[in-house]
C-alpha cells in the first residue's frame, strides 16, 4: 500500500493562494496538505522543496532525497525508488534540487534578500 501526500508550501495556507495548483493536484488524486513554510520546518524539519520522502509502515524514513538525477531533469525517479524499496534494495541516492522554504535557509542562501 502506498499513500502519497503533497505538502503544498504557501505563505498563507488558509488563503489558497496557490489554488490552481492545489485544485490540479486534488483532481489528479493526490492528498494535498497546504502548509506554511515555518510550519513545514517546525513540524517536519524540512527546509527545501521539492523533497521526496518515503516512510515505512512504522513511520521510519526509508528514503529521503530528490526526484531526479540532475537539476531541472524530467526523468523522475520516484516510481523506480519505490520499486527498489519494495524489492528490499537500497534506492539510488538522488540530490535535492529546489528552493529554500524555511526563513533560516533562505537567509543563509540569500543574505542580501535578492531572491527571497
Amino acid at each position: 500500500l502506498v499513500e502519497e501526500w503533497v505538502l503544498l508550501v504557501e505563505d498563507a495556507p488558509e488563503s489558497k493562494a496557490l489554488g490552481g495548483l492545489h485544485d490540479q493536484l486534488m483532481g489528479a488524486g493526490f492528498r494535498v496538505h497546504p502548509v506554511a513554510p515555518d510550519a513545514l520546518h517546525d513540524r517536519f524539519s524540512i527546509e527545501s522543496a521539492p523533497l521526496f520522502v518515503v516512510l515505512g509502515p512504522a513511520k521510519q524514513v526509508r528514503f529521503l532525497g530528490g526526484y531526479t538525477e540532475r537539476k531541472q531533469g524530467l526523468n523522475y525517479q520516484d516510481i523506480d525508488t519505490l520499486d527498489q524499496l519494495r524489492a528490499g534494495t537500497i534506492p539510488t541516492a538522488l540530490p535535492v534540487f529546489g528552493c529554500g522554504v524555511s526563513n533560516a535557509l533562505q537567509t543563509t542562501l540569500d543574505p542580501l534578500k535578492i531572491k527571497y
